[in-house]
């Protein structure tokens, strides 16, 4: 049996009005694409040993998948599986037909819905961010150290002045806080490296610090850590966050 002929067939076949194209193959998946305003969406039928299902997935996160229970509102009463099951060719032909109906009338809005970017995908930090606050964590924590009246001699005291702040800022729009965020970051950084002898890094794109802590090499990425925090706030989120370090 040659899947990918059976499923180019099929799958490709009906997907095509819908402006669909093959895309390729990955490890146990076909795939499927097309292009809606700047976002690739894809349709993948995943099959190993006599096992299917579909996956759908877009250029917005490639790491979000969302499957037939996700998406198809009759699936409990009417298949209630995850992987659909076949014997030979003709049987799986049958699972793939099956499957078109219930991506064209469902999957297809759920992969529009999932082009929609989320809050979680739009407030990151950006390469920019992260040179602007390696070439200027001193500036900014003298700013934030002059603006807000703090010390940086103590971490415990550290966090809860950011915390305090940043719950100041919860209504404000990312673009507005940007330079604020930089500002918690440097100060932030500039403490754990006044603790625990710690150094500013730029790698890759990413501004962190380094410090040791009871000779273990410990890495922490300011600007990530603080616009997180912010994003998703919770009084505790920025402590918990530091003291994930050392677990």
């Amino acid at each position: 049996m040659k899947r990918a002929e059976i499923i180019k067939k099929v799958i490709g076949i009906n997907l095509k009005p819908y402006g669909f194209n093959y895309y390729g193959k990955e490890p146990n998946s076909w795939i499927f694409s097309r292009k809606r305003n700047s976002v690739e969406q894809f349709v993948c039928i995943y099959d190993d040993n006599y096992y299917t299902r579909v996956e759908l997935y877009t250029s917005q996160d490639i790491g979000t998948r969302s499957e037939i229970n996700n998406f198809y509102p009759k699936w409990e009463e009417e298949c209630e599986k995850y992987f659909w099951e076949y014997t030979d060719e003709q049987s799986f032909i049958k699972v793939l037909e099956e499957f078109v109906p219930i991506i064209i009338n469902y999957g297809l809005k759920e992969l529009d819905c999932m082009s929609i970017p989320t809050r979680e995908q739009l407030v990151r930090p950006t390469e920019e961010m992260q040179k602007k606050l390696f070439l200027n964590h001193k500036e900014y924590t003298n700013s934030f150290i002059s603006k807000y009246n703090v010390q940086i001699d103590n971490i415990n005291k550290v966090i809860a002045n950011i915390t305090e702040i940043m719950q100041q800022y919860q209504n404000k729009n990312y673009e507005e806080v940007k330079e604020v965020l930089l500002e918690m970051a440097a100060y932030y950084g500039s403490a754990i490296c006044s603790q625990f002898s710690g150094r500013w890094e730029w790698e890759g794109g990413i501004c962190s610090v380094e410090f040791i802590s009871y000779d273990v090499k410990i890495e922490c990425l300011p600007l990530q850590q603080i616009v997180f925090n912010w994003r998703d706030f919770g009084e505790d989120g920025l402590k918990e966050t530091f003291n994930d370090l050392f677990e």
